[in-house]
């Protein structure tokens, strides 16, 4: 049997990416019209089937794919971005998105039906992560997943470490001497890297430190209790370095009299759409959610289309895409004038 022609094929043969060939063949994206007309005379040449469906049965696949995130409260609205990435992305390509809760019955083989899946910051303990990478479809993880499991086809990350330590230094260079960070739990790689990176920063700008690890089960208002119980009066900044935190630290800050901005800097890892609308704005790290679930995407498809071409679902090295993060300066930052 002819092995199918594939995106990544008309890709190598034109020189260009294969992003900009998906682009090309589906009408969107900015290609200029000589470009698209190579890549479109070039597919037709090799044999490409452009029809999702008729491609589909060629290979014996479903046109679907499994998604998983995990169940963090906390993390909603960045989960609910990198979702909203996976499945704008997954249209383009003509594929379908199923969620994956966190457990399912052992006897249903759900797996059976989905091409591969892509699994979002898999934590220690999680179960229904396990499984995935344990399984026989290929699978991209959002984050390095826990070193007891298979490792994935791919890996698609931020360099959570430089982006804490860039916050850590971009306070100290508003007047931070004394920094509170408010930590996740170190139950998953990005947590781990994101402490790692604040203690280095701390350490190498000789400033003094207080940090609170969160609870795995932490709820607003012990975060908010532990957050005025750390601010003593020498704090001058906090950095929080788990999603939704920043909020809870900006009320607490509020109620306690203390000015945000002026008197204290607040900086958030990583970003929301919320950061952007308090009084004052927050400053933070924007890890692009949506663009990490859009290269989960085109990993995964890269991932499948290998599979079916070598007949081996596990690759035989684990790729690493990062996207980059950005800086993004507000108010909350602003240079300290004293109290």
């Amino acid at each position: 049997m002819q092995e199918p022609v594939t995106l990544q094929d008309i890709a190598d043969r034109v020189g260009v990416a294969r992003g900009t060939v998906s682009s090309a063949l589906s009408g969107k994206g900015r290609i200029s019209a000589e470009t698209r007309d190579r890549i479109r005379a070039t597919a037709e040449e090799l044999g490409y089937v452009a029809n999702t469906v008729a491609r589909n049965l060629r290979v014996s696949r479903s046109g679907s794919i499994g998604l998983h995130v995990p169940d963090d409260p906390l993390s909603y609205p960045f989960y609910m971005a990198v979702v909203y990435g996976v499945v704008t992305r997954a249209q383009e390509e003509g594929i379908l998105v199923t969620v994956v809760p966190k457990s399912i019955s052992n006897d249903t083989r759900f797996e059976d039906h989905l091409d591969g899946f892509i699994v979002i910051d898999p934590h220690d303990g999680d179960e229904m992560a396990a499984r995935l990478l344990r399984g026989r479809r290929p699978v991209v993880s959002g984050e390095a997943p826990p070193a007891d499991v298979p490792a994935p086809a791919a890996i698609v990350t931020s360099d959570n470490h430089a982006g804490a330590t860039e916050l850590v230094r971009h306070l100290v260079d508003r007047g931070a001497r004394s920094v509170l960070g408010v930590i996740a739990p170190p139950v998953a790689a990005w947590s781990r890297e994101v402490a790692a990176g604040f203690h280095l920063a701390v350490e190498d700008s000789g400033i003094r430190s207080t940090t609170i690890i969160l609870g795995p089960d932490v709820g607003p208002e012990q975060i908010s209790e532990q957050i005025a119980a750390a601010v003593t009066d020498d704090v001058d900044a906090v950095l929080c370095a788990a999603e939704g935190t920043a909020l809870i630290a900006l009320q607490t800050l509020t109620k306690m009299g203390r000015r945000v901005g002026v008197d204290i800097l607040l900086a958030s890892w990583p970003d929301s759409l919320a950061l952007s609308a308090t009084i004052p704005s927050v400053s933070s790290i924007d890890l692009r959610a949506r663009a990490i679930g859009a290269a989960c995407v085109e990993a995964l498809i890269e991932a499948i289309e290998e599979a079916a071409n070598t007949s081996a679902n596990a690759p035989t090295s684990t790729r690493t895409i990062h996207v980059p993060y950005e800086l993004v300066l507000r108010d909350s930052t602003r240079r300290l004038t004293g109290r």
